[in-house]
């Protein structure tokens, strides 16, 4: 949609990530009528979006205090066409607008914002991900960053055309192909989650379910080195008033938890964002995104 909505890499809690695609069977019978979903190009004029994901205290390249926010009750972000403008609520009373002024980084995949307002900085940063090198049709990814002198709060969110409640499949299961993004902080040291870790994703819609894996490892940047930095697995439950889904994630070295959602028609893609704290070393933390194409 034009350069409004925009389209696939992303920046995280200082700045990074990125994404892709694939294809799968929803099980279950196509409602009649079809619902009518309007892909990310498609959309034009004022938009609504609304999200979930995770929020926490910034500290550097870390986040503390992590928590999942439910789809539908995280951050609402509305965007006006006459003036390319995105507002941003928290729905706990704040809200900041971006303005065209206010962008520092624009490319083809992912535009961020700075506004700077005496001592409190706000950074946006949009992107609609990709898998196997496409992007994804109904998937935006957004980190906002909120710090003051002595408080943050920093939202990594999913949002896009969610599929709508009715559509949601509700019997039958589905596999997906998957790309994974994050930033790892270790022992104080910024590893980049790019490339090199891997997921997976299904959903068993008869049981109101979500599986997961994560397999991650990244590079100190200007380093080619690879370090591993773990395995994980996580379940969630899918939402039975809508498209959401939240869950758990455990390791051998750290546990976490996810917050997502199904966007297109029947759950064609989806998305969650993660946080992972280290349990033997405790100065690992993760946060990332995992984005998923129905096979």
């Amino acid at each position: 949609m034009n350069r409004k909505i925009l389209t696939a890499t992303a920046t995280m809690f200082p700045a990074f990530l990125l994404a892709s695609c694939g294809g799968g069977s929803d099980g279950g019978m196509a409602s009649t009528p079809a619902p009518v979903y309007k892909t990310l190009a498609e959309l034009s004029g004022d938009q609504t979006f609304q999200s979930g994901g995770i929020v926490g205290d910034p500290a550097g390249i870390e986040l503390r205090s992590e928590s999942t926010v439910a789809f539908g009750q995280g951050v609402e972000i509305k965007y006006f066409a006459a003036s390319d403008t995105y507002n941003l609520n928290n729905g706990s009373g704040l809200v900041v607008e971006f303005t065209p002024a206010q962008v520092v980084n624009r490319n083809e995949n992912t535009v961020t914002w700075q506004k700077p307002n005496g001592p409190v900085l706000d950074t946006l940063s949009i992107s609609n991900p990709s898998v196997n090198g496409v992007k994804l049709s109904y998937v935006l990814l957004g980190n906002w960053t909120h710090i003051e002198p002595s408080n943050g709060r920093a939202y990594s969110l999913v949002g896009g055309v969610p599929t709508q409640a009715g559509d949601v499949p509700r019997s039958g299961s589905a596999t997906y192909s998957t790309q994974v993004v994050g930033l790892a902080a270790k022992s104080g040291s910024p590893y980049l989650l790019f490339g090199e870790s891997t997921g997976t994703f299904s959903a068993n819609f008869a049981s109101n379910s979500v599986s997961t894996s994560l397999t991650l490892a990244g590079k100190l940047p200007g380093n080619n080195a690879v370090t591993a930095i773990g395995n994980y697995s996580g379940s969630g439950t899918i939402s039975s008033s809508g498209p959401g889904f939240q869950g758990t994630l455990t390791g051998s070295n750290a546990s976490g938890a996810f917050s997502g959602a199904f966007f297109g028609p029947r759950g064609a893609e989806a998305g969650y964002t993660f946080f992972l704290n280290g349990t033997t070393d405790s100065t690992l933390s993760v946060q990332g995104a995992l984005f998923a194409k129905k096979n």
